[in-house]
């Protein structure tokens, strides 16, 4: 996946925008960009929390991908 001057990848805008549908799509097809990093080693989770949409934290298979990391 590309990235920007800032080290954010597409799943870094789609989760800071709060776009579920398109984190899961972009996910379906780069699972391992779950975990990547910007720059300043923010993760795409990070991007959403950060930007206030909880129900893409929640309901987005980010969450449910980084519980299962953790685990």
């Amino acid at each position: 996946m590309e990235r920007d001057v800032h080290g954010t990848t597409p799943l870094h805008a789609a989760a800071k925008k709060g776009d579920a549908q398109l984190i899961r799509t972009l996910l379906a097809t780069h699972p391992h960009e779950i975990n990547a990093q910007s720059n300043v080693g923010a993760t795409p989770l990070v991007y959403a929390a950060h930007s206030n949409h909880p129900l893409c934290v929640k309901a987005s298979p980010l969450a449910t991908r980084v519980v299962r990391v953790i685990r």
